[in-house]
């Protein structure tokens, strides 16, 4: 069976899991069609993603302005986005590794280009390995997703167009998240 980028992914899979031992690391299967696959087998194939979980401090907060008549806030917040092609589940930013890029570097370039933030990453929270086949065909395409919490440093809210169909600070979860959002909103929700 054809393997792509097996080598790649199972390397850099080792590498998270020696570094981060207590951070889960999972594998799942995805069919895809013939059609789709074929996104997958090129000259360069696709490797994953970085993605992060930005928190920002009440005191990196914006100021009000002084017509405002609201309490300050002294919550944190998260901050989470509408995905292009999504109207109803809130997800972590994140996206693709560009060429010569590592998961970390891809994480923050995409968290700046989806939402116009600029965050610091701290540790991984899931490394999940992707395993992309057609029914019936001999060949894999694989693929390693990092998720990350980070720290936000600066920027305003200001997605690029076509990026996301909306960026936000939370400071209570909304209800309805996407996969990932969920479950690393559940522990961050049970902080207190």
């Amino acid at each position: 069976m054809t393997q792509l980028a097996l080598d790649w992914v199972r390397e850099r899979r080792a590498a998270y899991e020696r570094a981060y031992p207590d951070v889960p690391s999972e594998t799942r299967e995805v069919s895809v069609s013939a059609a789709a696959f074929a996104a997958f087998d090129r000259s360069e194939p696709y490797r994953g993603s970085g993605y992060t979980w930005v928190v920002r401090d009440p005191a990196d907060a914006p100021s009000t302005s002084a017509s405002t008549d609201a309490e300050p806030d002294d919550r944190p917040r998260v901050l989470l986005l509408l995905p292009r092609g999504e109207t109803e589940r809130w997800g972590v930013p994140g996206g693709g590794i560009e060429s010569g890029e590592d998961h970390k570097t891809a994480a923050r370039r995409e968290v700046r280009e989806e939402t116009g933030v600029d965050c610091v990453l701290g540790d991984p929270w899931l490394v999940l390995h992707r395993v992309w086949s057609v029914p019936d065909e001999p060949k894999a395409s694989h693929s390693l997703h990092v998720f990350f919490d980070a720290t936000y440093t600066g920027g305003d809210l200001a997605p690029q167009p076509g990026e996301a169909n909306g960026v936000a600070w939370f400071a209570t979860l909304p209800d309805r998240l996407g996969e990932f959002a969920a479950r690393r909103g559940r522990r961050w929700s049970a902080r207190d």
